[in-house]
């Protein structure tokens, strides 16, 4: 059975995901806490990244929208201090008003994988400080 093409953004998202997950996680196991502490730290951060993931997942569906559109012009029509700044924003979005639905597609995908990542990562770096503080704590 040969997989689609379509199918790869989903399959190298889900890649980056787990591998995402496997790296906070033994970040978390590294601090050498209780069990009750991983487990409770390990859901937030889990929780942190999904929310972070699904946010970037929907935001060029949302930055395309009729409804986001409509509240730039109300927007405009409200304050019209901020004209001039809706309306570069509106000039830059039109580039992604124009792609077709299999674009959004990847460029949701590639978001999403990058934001991921890169949350991942500040976490990462946030426990590695928070483990070099215990183990100069436990040193002394």
């Amino acid at each position: 059975m040969l997989i689609q093409p379509v199918y790869f953004p989903a399959l190298g998202f889900i890649a980056i995901s787990l591998s995402s997950w496997s790296f906070i996680f033994q970040k978390i196991l590294d601090l050498k806490a209780s069990s009750k502490k991983v487990l409770i730290k390990s859901l937030k951060l889990m929780l942190f990244l999904f929310i972070i993931t699904a946010a970037a997942l929907y935001l060029p569906y949302i930055l395309t929208s009729n409804w986001f559109g409509s509240i730039l012009t109300n927007l405009a029509a409200k304050i019209p201090q901020f004209f001039k700044f809706i309306e570069k924003l509106s000039f830059s979005l039109i580039y992604f008003w124009s792609l077709n639905e299999e674009w959004k597609y990847v460029f949701a995908q590639f978001l999403g994988a990058s934001t991921l990542t890169l949350a991942s990562l500040i976490e990462g770096s946030l426990l590695n400080k928070e483990i070099k503080r215990k183990f100069k704590k436990e040193k002394r």
